[in-house]
């Protein structure tokens, strides 16, 4: 087996040193590898592929939990980098550029046991760096749009040079692999499989609670406005004044994004002559009650179960960013949103493409889709057609889930399963 190094000696060779007199305490590869943790380095070059590589990471913990993911950004390829943080699944090291310096101070002289780069833009200072910890190297989630498209001869050899050092390639078309063995990648080398997307597990939900708020409902409709920002709250009660002329037992459950504007709430609701209640106050609802306020910090792992139709705030008003849509389709809740989705763009485009989501503009908007949806059945189209953009997405993962793990135990990369 060859003898892996750190991220350092892609470039140098530093003196030997003992391991206790490695910055910061880290210990050596020797002494990591005697506590029997692996090291997995991945480099994500879009949202959705971070998010993929975070879902990674949780899932490694739960099955293999001797793993370490160092997970690598470009800084400003990201949208919203600065409020990223580390996680408990993750570290989160953001790179300045095709520079090493933030690398090699997270990981160091540690080797890591598996390297994985998501997309293109390839950064030839990284990956070579990379590649001199000799080990296996795996490009994947290519498709054509990640492929270069200048035509200068410089250019196509410098990309030839760079995808030379990949062990396997993964693309996510035909059409990419063949762009692929234009630039020198031999068909052993490359596998076609499905693009890598996020999904997610759903939240936890105490069973005592579904089973106390679907007793207090007594088969009345529901719909859930789900982390409604202050300035959408007067057209969450306009919607849902719509609603009850037609729908007169619907039940309108409210979670506002912070509990502190439930005081900016409750003298709304009251000026529209809305009866409500806070979940607080116990689980009893009394049926003349046409409002549930979602506070005492029930999640919504309840929420999201409870109701078949779930508006996500926080995309109503122009500059809002909108929420991820995958938790509530993951439970099976039909979807609706407002346009200013940027943080969640191509989640929400898959869902509209699928027929998995509506979009409304307003509180008009909004009630008359809500309406249309009380039905059981129109809900459980969108939802139907939302549950199997998931389970896609996760038999995606499942496939890299297999591959890093065989990986792992056998220290090559094996032929990804198309």
């Amino acid at each position: 087996m060859a003898v892996r190094h750190g991220f350092t000696a892609g470039w140098r060779q530093p003196p030997r040193m003992p391991p206790d007199a490695l910055p910061g305490g880290r210990p050596g590869a020797a002494d990591r590898r005697k506590d029997g943790r692996e090291l997995v380095w991945a480099h994500a070059t879009s949202s959705a592929r971070l998010a993929v590589l975070h879902e990674l990471g949780q899932r490694l913990q739960t099955q293999r939990g001797d793993v370490d993911l160092l997970i690598t950004v470009e800084q400003g390829r990201i949208p919203g980098l600065a409020a990223l943080r580390d996680s408990d699944v993750a570290r989160l090291v953001i790179l300045d550029g095709d520079r090493l310096a933030p690398l090699e101070r997270a990981a160091g002289r540690w080797p890591p046991d598996l390297c994985l780069w998501l997309g293109g833009h390839l950064m030839p200072n990284v990956i070579a760096a990379v590649a001199a910890t000799r080990a296996p190297l795996v490009l994947l989630d290519v498709g054509e749009a990640d492929l270069p498209e200048r035509r200068r001869r410089w250019f196509i050899d410098h990309t030839r040079r760079k995808l030379a050092t990949f062990d396997r390639v993964l693309t996510t078309s035909a059409g990419a692999a063949a762009a692929m063995r234009r630039l020198g990648v031999t068909d052993e080398r490359i596998t076609i499989m499905s693009r890598l997307r996020p999904s997610v597990l759903p939240p936890p939900c105490p069973e005592t609670d579904l089973t106390a708020f679907t007793q207090a409902l007594s088969s009345r409709p529901v719909w859930l406005a789900a982390h409604v920002k202050a300035e959408e709250f007067s057209a969450v009660i306009e919607a849902h004044l719509i609603a009850l002329r037609l729908v007169h037992r619907l039940l309108l459950v409210i979670l506002p994004e912070r509990e502190t504007d439930i005081e900016t709430l409750r003298p709304m609701l009251a000026a529209a002559n809305l009866r409500f209640a806070a979940w607080s106050d116990g689980p009893a609802i009394e049926d003349h009650k046409q409002v549930l306020i979602a506070d005492g910090g029930a999640g919504t792992g309840l929420w999201y179960r409870a109701a078949p139709v779930a508006f996500l705030a926080g995309s109503l008003a122009p500059g809002m960013r909108g929420i991820c849509p995958l938790e509530a389709a993951a439970l099976g809740t039909a979807i609706l949103h407002g346009p200013n989705v940027r943080d969640h763009q191509e989640s929400y485009a898959r869902f509209a493409a699928a027929g998995a989501a509506r979009i409304v503009n307003d509180g008009l908007s909004l009630g008359s889709a809500i309406i249309q949806l009380t039905p059981p059945d129109q809900a459980s189209e969108l939802a139907l057609a939302g549950w199997r953009v998931i389970t896609e997405s996760a038999e995606a993962t499942d496939r890299l889930l297999d591959l890093v793990q065989e990986t792992l135990d056998t220290g090559s990369v094996p032929h990804a399963r198309a």
